[in-house]
């Protein structure tokens, strides 16, 4: 198995076969995919928010619609 190295950086460490650098902090590592998972969250809020806005929007117009065509007929 490799050895890791150490690094000028707490929390990580350095595989010397495949270079790559290793966070060993887990609970940095969780608080990034719980920050992750809350900005996704945001994204996908917005996203019902501008529909529902969309959707009220269209429900306004034909309401209108509805009340002109009672109004000229």
């Amino acid at each position: 198995m490799n050895e890791f190295l150490k690094t000028d950086i707490s929390g990580y460490i350095k595989d010397p076969l495949s270079q790559a650098v290793i966070n060993t902090n887990d609970a940095e590592y969780n608080r990034v995919l719980a920050e992750r998972s809350k900005a996704k969250e945001i994204v996908r809020l917005t996203q019902d928010v501008d529909s529902m806005k969309s959707e009220l929007t269209e429900i306004k117009n034909l309401l209108m619609q509805i009340a002109n065509g009672r109004q000229n007929g």
